[in-house]
């Protein structure tokens, strides 16, 4: 039984890492799981040419089809779904950073494959609890790998050397991250005169020097609460789209489709609020009171109308926050947090971010960072 269906895992950009999350993520009825993969073939040489995954298909219509038309207790079902699968995600400690593989996939001469890492967090060892049968036997078929999630493949950046993991720590995560950002440089894989780019030529002394300061002050900015920097997974796109929902009754959930990119990461970075639920459109304040659901909405102009729909998405968006930090208070402090305003947001080592935004972006993100070290209690770093 794969591991999706035994438990839930991973996915990841490549075929054979997105494969096994597919085919691992997530138990009981009230959680949506991702489609059980049929086949899959991670070469490029296969019979077919490409790398390819074969699913089952996910009967029903995506959640973005009904969301703007269902109320009450009909979206009450999907949110709920939407709660059960973040919840149990985020509450499986894994032992490393980085992506799950099928352990056949793991090349023979890799020393994953060789002298595989333990699976899980809590695995026996240190003093914790001995790992179950269950954890046992997907121990043997899984492993923790480099990370395939795309910002650190994506262009210009699957062509430069770097660290992609699998990671023990959340310091050397990040170390890895800044230093991807510096090869790009010391090979001038990046075109900084490019206009799609704000940071310019110019720019390359002070990247440099922040890049740099991003790597020695990493030990520094890594929260001291175990429970932030715990190792999960998280849906990587966990918009209404990618949920799947019957066309009429309650919005229940039974499917969550593409999965590729999901990472096994700090938890501190995955326990940002879903898109799915997210209200961005900005006309309501999420801090103020919230109208009810008018008797008259019919009568109403197409402009009043408007507004109460965005008072009905933000009501949601209240709603699920609210629902989430009652049932999991781990969980509702870890987002409250500076170090997740700063971390989860903020990220200047974040990939795909340091030349596309300019060099003063950069700073306010290592400012930040050096913030949330000196509020967390770390030490003292020099960044000049």
């Amino acid at each position: 039984m794969s591991f999706i269906r035994d438990r839930w895992a991973t996915s990841s950009s490549s075929s054979s890492s997105s494969s096994s999350s597919s085919e691992n993520s997530g138990p009981g009825p009230a959680m949506p799981m991702p489609p059980k993969v049929l086949a899959y073939d991670a070469r490029r040489n296969n019979p077919v040419g490409t790398p390819y995954i074969v699913a089952e298909y996910a009967h029903g219509v995506t959640l973005h089809s009904r969301w703007s038309k269902i109320k009450g207790d009909v979206v009450a079902a999907a949110l709920d779904d939407i709660r059960a699968l973040e919840t149990s995600l985020l509450h499986l400690p894994f032992a490393m950073h980085g992506a799950l593989y099928f352990a056949d996939d793991v090349p023979a001469e890799d020393v994953l494959r060789d002298r595989p890492p333990k699976l899980f967090a809590n695995d026996g060892e240190g003093g914790g609890a001995p790992a179950d049968e269950l954890s046992v036997e997907l121990a043997k078929k899984y492993r923790i790998g480099p990370t395939t999630s795309r910002e650190w493949w994506r262009g210009v950046y699957g062509r430069v050397h770097a660290d992609r993991g699998p990671w023990p720590n959340m310091t050397s995560m990040i170390q890895s991250a800044a230093q991807l950002q510096l090869n790009l440089l010391d090979t001038r894989s990046i075109d900084l005169s490019s206009p799609s780019l704000k940071s310019q030529p110019s720019d390359e002394p002070l990247l440099r020097r922040l890049l740099t300061t991003c790597i020695r002050i990493a030990p520094s900015i890594i929260p001291p609460d175990p429970a932030h920097t715990r190792t999960v997974l998280a849906h990587p796109d966990l918009t209404l789209p990618n949920l799947i929902t019957a066309p009429s009754g309650p919005a229940h959930i039974p499917s969550a489709i593409d999965w590729q990119g999901a990472t096994v990461a700090p938890f501190v970075t995955q326990c940002g609020l879903p898109p799915a639920v997210t209200y961005t459109g900005g006309l309501i304040a999420l801090d103020q009171l919230l109208v009810p659901w008018p008797a008259d909405f019919d009568s109403m102009s197409p402009a009043e109308q408007a507004v109460v729909e965005h008072h009905r998405l933000a009501s949601r968006h209240k709603l699920y926050v609210y629902e989430t930090r009652l049932q999991d208070k781990p969980r509702g402090a870890g987002e409250h947090s500076v170090v997740h305003h700063a971390l989860h947001r903020g990220r200047p080592w974040h990939p795909a971010r340091v030349f596309s935004r300019s060099a003063m972006c950069l700073g306010k993100s290592v400012g930040r960072a050096v913030s949330v070290g000196l509020y967390t209690g770390g030490d003292r770093v020099r960044c000049g």
